[in-house]
């Protein structure tokens, strides 16, 4: 493994996510109206299907939030979490991409919707990245092939208030594309507005939303609001806090150290950094990708189609690698999941 390759981030804790339901008769997801936080290990469950399947663990802080939140003691169920962003700009605080994973979990493919980096072997195992174009995951020939899974991937790093550990992040998770546009457009807002978004008090709640692609059936997205009476008290804790860091000696400039870490790497957002699949999974509800013929060593999903372009240029080792995996899958996409579109 390249070690530059390695994606460094603030270390991650658990999760934040949308909390659905599925029948287990039928690929239907159900969407309950309340937020899970979850830890990064997983737990045993009873299924009617295979006698027992793994899910991510709750985390205790769901617990904490559920006690001492007034809205979600109302409610039941967790309805809000308060919290801090992590990082100051919106475009480190937000990210988004397209991966794609082989049958056994290994990174093959990223994209922006644009630009995608995509790796196989050549003769002699030597590995090699090769730029192909990138339509997304519903639009694109290689990951509706059924050899790989790709998936949108939103990811949002907080701080959820009143939280253990100042040096750790819960991740916002989902897949949701109104969840993206609307989380993006909140911050960008907060941050002309309050001059950055750190220490600015914030509520990640839930709104619904249906559409055509849901058989106009309601579904649940992400939303922020501001954790006040109005912009002007939020503005006095985000400033009061501020100055408590600044004359304590604190530095606040998280985007700088992380940045740092990127090398200057333009090319960090599209690295294919190994992203643990079982967390991907646990998320993005991904494909199911029929057992392929065990690979040599650590041969990828698109070796074998590589082997006999070993000499292309990337445009055309690219174009084949889509054609090939089509082929191989005798033409035929595979169907995914019948989760509403968010």
């Amino acid at each position: 493994m390249d070690m530059k390759s390695l994606s460094i981030g603030p270390f991650n804790e658990g999760f934040i996510r949308v909390a659905t339901t599925s029948d287990p008769a039928s690929t239907e997801t159900k969407f309950t109206g309340e937020i899970e936080i979850l830890a990064r290990h997983h737990t045993r469950l009873p299924s009617e299907i295979d006698g027992e399947r793994m899910r991510l663990a709750s985390h205790p802080a769901g617990k904490m939030l559920l006690e001492r939140e007034a809205a979600n003691k109302a409610a039941g169920k967790l309805v809000e979490v308060p919290i801090r962003m992590f990082f100051n700009k919106t475009a480190n605080a937000l990210t988004v991409k397209y991966q794609a994973f082989d049958g056994e979990g290994r990174p093959v493919c990223v994209g922006d919707g644009c630009n995608a980096r995509r790796t196989s072997l050549i003769e002699g195992n030597q590995p090699v990245t090769v730029d192909a174009p990138c339509a997304g995951s519903e639009d694109c020939e290689f990951a509706q092939s059924g050899v790989v899974s790709c998936r949108r991937q939103v990811k949002m790093p907080v701080q959820i208030k009143g939280q253990a550990n100042a040096l750790s992040v819960f991740e916002v998770r989902t897949s949701s594309f109104n969840a993206y546009k609307t989380l993006r457009a909140q911050l960008e807002l907060i941050e002309s507005r309050f001059g950055g978004l750190r220490h600015v008090p914030i509520k990640l709640s839930l709104w619904q939303a249906s559409n055509e692609a849901s058989s106009f059936e309601p579904f649940d997205v992400f939303k922020l609001s501001l954790d006040g009476n109005s912009e002007v008290e939020v503005m006095r804790q985000a400033k009061k806090e501020r100055d408590e860091e600044k004359e304590c000696g604190l530095v606040s400039d998280q985007d700088a150290i992380y940045e740092k870490l990127q090398n200057g790497d333009a090319d960090s957002k599209l690295s294919l950094a190994f992203d643990d699949f079982n967390e991907i999974s646990d998320f993005y509800a991904p494909v199911a990708i029929p057992k392929a013929e065990r690979r040599k060593g650590s041969q990828s999903v698109s070796s074998p189609l590589t082997k006999r372009h070993a000499r292309s240029s990337a445009p055309h080792l690219a174009a084949d690698l889509i054609s090939s995996s089509l082929a191989q899958a005798g033409l035929a996409p595979a169907a995914e999941q019948s989760t509403p579109t968010q």
